[in-house]
């Protein structure tokens, strides 16, 4: 094994030959927590004096809380596609402050399809952690990651239905097909070789998740940092049967031993995960060269302060490195973007421009 990187080991068996009409007063109140009634991009009109004489096109009124009939927007509405929930994606991979190469790997494709009835966003995030060395380590992540994209562009955006199944099906055949590769070519070079795979198709709010070995999914809320993914290394196995607690883990001297990689053997335990992601919530794919040197308070800290994922996802890398970088790094962060404003429907029948209050932004 290449001594440049050998605090991954995977466990392996002995390999076999064969991949978004009266004026009324303003309050302060009414502006931050009711609808806006102004169309977008018009200036403000003050309301006519009482004396003064009426033209024959009316002037807006400024007061927040009136109704304001849309029939522009009504009739577009019935021409227009509907839009898509928008997927903002960040991504970085660093070496690291210690490692002399990259073995870390990712990808990140989002794809928009539109028809006359309906609009989607499909997203294809990956991070992979190579194992074996520059030789090695570097080429199995590589092929993982292109394995993924590939097959999905043959598959998924081909497929007449979006059914939760056929893209958990997918994601089984993607990492199977994979793991082929990788373990072949090992066998063809005589090289030890194998991976991490943590991948997500997002498609909507709706996101689909694969794993395997210890790159890490996380779901980011306001308020918490969640891990959705499980290990599969030797001191998560310790943890599961109570042998030793999550904070010894956390230290012992063996927290890189593998029990499943892709490429390191022929057949796989694949772990499959179903999330719904909110509109306040961010989607963390990453290896860990970044969640073994930061907690999961530092990352959400990092996270909510950023303005955008790329932002958030340099910020992490600068505070993984800051900690010490010692292995290689990478991260694909994902946020939905709300759908533009709308007309909705109100109790007496007239169509009101809503717009998102604070408390309903994205950027909360």
């Amino acid at each position: 094994m290449d001594s440049d990187k050998t605090d991954k080991v995977p466990v392996q068996p002995e390999q076999k030959p064969v991949t978004p009409d009266a004026p009324k007063p303003e309050t302060p109140e009414a502006k931050t927590n009711t609808a806006v009634d102004k169309a977008p991009g018009k200036p403000e009109q003050r309301a006519p004096a009482p004396d003064s004489a009426k033209t024959a096109t009316p002037e807006m009124d400024s007061d927040i809380t009136a109704k304001l009939p849309l029939e522009e927007i009504r009739s577009a509405a019935n021409t227009e596609t509907p839009r898509a929930v928008t997927q903002e994606v960040g991504w970085v991979t660093d070496k690291g402050m210690v490692r002399s190469n990259n073995e870390d790997s990712l990808a990140a494709v989002t794809l928009n399809e539109a028809t006359n009835n309906a609009a989607q966003s499909v997203g294809l995030y990956a991070v992979a952690d190579g194992m074996g060395g520059h030789e090695a380590g570097e080429v199995a992540s590589k092929i993982a990651v292109r394995t993924v994209i590939r097959k999905l562009m043959e598959e998924v955006t081909v497929t007449d239905e979006s059914l939760p199944e056929n893209y958990q099906n997918w994601l089984k055949s993607a990492v199977a097909l994979a793991n082929q590769i990788i373990y072949n070519k090992a066998n063809e070079t005589n090289k030890s070789m194998g991976t991490t795979l943590v991948m997500a198709v997002v498609v909507g709010r709706d996101v689909h998740i694969v794993n395997v070995g210890d790159s890490r999914a996380y779901v980011i809320s306001p308020t918490s940092v969640r891990q959705v993914t499980h290990d599969h290394s030797f001191v998560q196995a310790l943890v599961d049967s109570g042998a030793i607690s999550q904070k010894e883990a956390n230290e012992h001297p063996r927290r890189n031993i593998l029990t499943q990689s892709v490429g390191a053997q022929e057949e796989l335990t694949i772990d499959l995960y179903n999330e719904t992601l909110g509109s306040d919530e961010w989607l963390l794919l990453c290896s860990d060269g970044l969640w073994d040197m930061l907690s999961n308070e530092e990352i959400g800290r990092i996270v909510r302060s950023a303005k955008s994922p790329s932002e958030a996802c340099q910020a992490l890398v600068d505070a993984t490195n800051a900690a010490g970088g010692h292995d290689n790094i990478a991260a694909v962060l994902v946020r939905l973007a709300s759908p533009p404003p709308k007309a909705e429907k109100t109790a007496d029948g007239d169509d009101t421009l809503i717009l998102p209050t604070p408390a309903q932004s994205s950027e909360s």
